[in-house]
């Protein structure tokens, strides 16, 4: 049997919305120029479900921070800029969750206006997908040395 302790549960999660909302922003790309409704349903689908794996990726680093606190390497300073930037990332995510929904809705009723809405829903997605990337390299450092002092460019 597996054991599984909240750090674990952590690590396992917190790759879902950087490696869905990748796979979304590219399925909304491809939706802007395809002329095809069900794929473009498709990627804002996804764009949303991935913003909704945020939250629980959240949540268990909050469980997590005590046991990952006793560990030995861990910085406890890239642990405060990891969660910041995890809180930073998990609103712009929803947000641009928000935006995959009300363009699920507006596709619906309005279909002149789908191409914008998925635009700005991919616009959204990528911003989503920024933060989430900073938060996860910053994720790293936190028990990894060799990610914290990386060599700036000489």
């Amino acid at each position: 049997m597996i054991s599984m302790d909240p750090v674990h549960l952590h690590l396992m999660l917190c790759h879902v919305p950087v490696v869905g909302q990748a796979i979304a922003f590219a399925g909304l790309v491809v939706a802007f120029f395809k002329k095809d409704a069900s794929f473009r349903r498709w990627a804002l689908g996804l764009s949303f479900a991935t913003a909704l794996t945020a939250l629980p990726a959240t949540w268990s680093g909050e469980g997590s921070e005590d046991r990952a606190a006793s560990l030995t390497g861990v910085s406890m300073d890239a642990m405060e800029a990891h969660e910041e930037a995890a809180e930073t990332a998990l609103a712009v995510t929803l947000g641009a969750g928000g935006a995959a929904a009300l363009a699920l809705i507006l596709i619906r009723t309005r279909e002149k206006a789908a191409r914008i809405a998925v635009a700005v829903a991919a616009a959204a997605s990528l911003v989503a997908l920024g933060y989430l990337a900073k938060a996860s390299n910053l994720g790293g450092g936190i028990r990894h040395p060799e990610v914290r002092s990386a060599p700036g460019p000489q």
